[in-house]
């Protein structure tokens, strides 16, 4: 049985009471949510799971582009998006955590569609260069990038191969996951300066390493 079979069979139903409750033992018992719960509540947000998948395919129908990503690479994709959300959600606030994590599929299924394209190293630090957060990136992508075709595989070898210390690595995967810089900056405990400074020698490094 495929993973989008066992999704669409799937009968556990979703209960922002019992997420809750799942995630808050977790952390206290094991200090972490578990694997065996991440599972649980990837079925519990099936449907999120598999219209983010259905929704992809079909940007890329409309587009007139082959995808360069199967339904089944779509749906481990999101169970990674669900992998942080559980481990990132706030369950003091009272939040509801399909909205959350519906917010969090939504903007990783925009960023595949349309940053997949662009082979740029600086990329995914220039689209957090503005102080405008929220603008759409498309035209300024077909712009700047069209003629390129991204390789996540190869972006990550590179860094990976590049001298960065576990701390710039962090900043660089917080920088791809995340739309706002605000947020980046929480993740990982620094100012808005202090941001701005980073970026630019992460820029500096990845120009001299093409």
């Amino acid at each position: 049985m495929t993973l989008l079979e066992e999704l669409e069979s799937a009968q556990i139903r979703y209960s922002p009471t019992i997420v809750r409750d799942l995630i808050n033992s977790n952390r206290k018992r094991y200090g972490c949510v578990q694997p065996r719960t991440k599972k649980i509540l990837y079925y519990m947000m099936r449907r999120i799971v598999i219209r983010g998948a259905i929704t992809y395919l079909n940007i890329n129908k409309n587009r007139g582009n082959d995808s360069y990503y199967g339904v089944e690479d779509i749906l481990n994709e999101i169970y990674i998006v669900l992998h942080h959300c559980s481990d990132k959600f706030d369950t003091t606030l009272g939040k509801d955590f399909y909205l959350y994590f519906n917010s969090s599929v939504s903007r990783r299924i925009n960023r595949i569609s349309n940053y997949k394209r662009v082979n740029n190293r600086e990329l995914c630090f220039s689209r957090l260069e503005r102080d405008d957060d929220d603008r759409d990136y498309d035209e300024m992508l077909e712009d700047r990038f069209s003629k390129y075709d991204f390789n996540e595989a190869m972006f990550w070898r590179d860094v990976n191969n590049l001298n960065f210390t576990d701390k710039e690595r962090s900043l660089i995967r917080s920088i791809y996951d995340t739309d706002k810089i605000k947020s980046v900056c929480e993740e990982n405990n620094i100012t808005r300066s202090e941001y701005n400074k980073a970026v630019k020698n992460l820029k500096t490094v990845f120009k001299d390493y093409r």
